[in-house]
């Protein structure tokens, strides 16, 4: 990812509280703020293969916390919305 450090100071740093998936969760938010997200075809990323099933398995493990997390936080924000309605008295 390639970015300007004023959409840094727009949308926030990366969710640390997450295992995985920060970036998927950043982007999201910069899209919601308008941010244009945009592929390029001519950026290459050269990232490590994993060297062993053992490996594998921990970035499964590492990856499924980090969607078990982000889906905790939005079931999170439902509650507290769903009880201020009720408070409201709905």
């Amino acid at each position: 990812m390639i970015t300007w450090a004023k959409n840094f100071d727009l949308v926030g740093l990366f969710n640390e509280k997450l295992f995985s998936g920060g970036d998927t969760e950043w982007g999201l938010r910069a899209y919601k703020q308008g941010i244009n997200i945009t592929y390029s075809e001519n950026i290459i990323v050269k990232h490590p293969a994993r060297k062993s099933v053992r490996e594998l398995l921990m970035k499964a493990r590492r990856v499924a916390g980090g969607v078990v997390a982000v889906s905790f936080q939005k079931a999170k924000r439902f509650q507290s919305m769903n009880k201020l309605y009720l408070q409201l008295g709905h």
